[in-house]
């Protein structure tokens, strides 16, 4: 009678304890490393430098921000967030040192271009127009000074008009200082929108603008007014410049 055999692998049968034991160190080991860089305060930032700040804190500054993982700050978050905690801020830029947990925040603030004064209350704005700081009530010509008397209510973070508007207020105020000697002490606003502009001089006489008109011409004209028929400012009330082409005046 022929014998059989059969082949019996061992290993095939063996139990699949190693790889039971592998998977589970390996599921534990990702988990804490993904535990120590994301949720483990290890990695939470340790140091912050603020560069090209003047007139902001640093303190300010770092008091606005959540010390929260170095590998899960996103620096987009962290500028919309200073950006509107701390208006006077215009605009920022961020490295991360992840080895050191340290963020170094360059900042550049708004410059004041003029103050704009409204319903007893002024506030300083930058060449956009966009009002960051409480100002204190003032006239003169060492700055710009928008007086409006529309009644309009202003807060920190609002705009005042549109950037041709300020763009208009600074030409008019270069020009009749640099071409005429002339100094403006408030630019007047009665409505919205805005259509017409006072400039009121240190004289005590004021010039009408049109504004939907050109600023140039305007002053032009102004300039001629001055040197061919109003020679002598004495008593001179105002100069209207709102019609194209006429001049007008008290």
């Amino acid at each position: 009678m022929n014998k059989k055999a059969i082949k019996f692998n061992k290993q095939k049968y063996r139990p699949k304890k190693n790889k039971k034991i592998f998977f589970i160190f390996t599921t534990l080991l990702f988990l804490g490393i993904i535990y120590l860089l994301f949720f483990s305060p290890v990695f939470n930032i340790k140091e912050i430098i603020v560069l090209g700040n003047k007139k902001v804190s640093s303190e300010e500054i770092k008091n606005n921000l959540i010390r929260d993982n170095i590998f899960l700050t996103n620096n987009k978050s962290i500028e919309d967030q200073l950006l509107k905690k701390i208006p006077e801020i215009l605009e920022l830029k961020i490295n991360k040192n992840l080895l050191k947990r340290k963020l170094e925040i360059n900042i550049k603030e708004r410059e004041t271009v003029g103050i704009i004064c409204s319903i007893g209350t002024c506030f300083y704005f930058d060449e956009n127009g966009i009002i960051f700081d409480d100002a204190p009530n003032t006239s003169g010509s060492l700055i710009v000074v928008i007086q409006d008397n529309s009644g309009r209510n202003y807060e920190i973070g609002n705009k005042i008009s549109e950037k041709t508007f300020i763009d208009t207020v600074l030409e008019i105020n270069e020009n009749l200082f640099s071409e005429i000697g002339l100094r403006v002490s408030s630019f007047n606003i009665d409505s919205y929108p805005i259509e017409e502009l006072k400039a009121v001089t240190t004289e005590g006489w004021y010039a009408l603008f049109n504004l939907k008109k050109d600023t140039e011409n305007q002053l032009l004209a102004l300039k001629v007014a001055l040197n061919e028929k109003i020679k002598d400012r004495t008593g001179l009330q105002y100069i209207d410049l709102r019609i194209e082409n006429r001049i007008y005046y008290k």
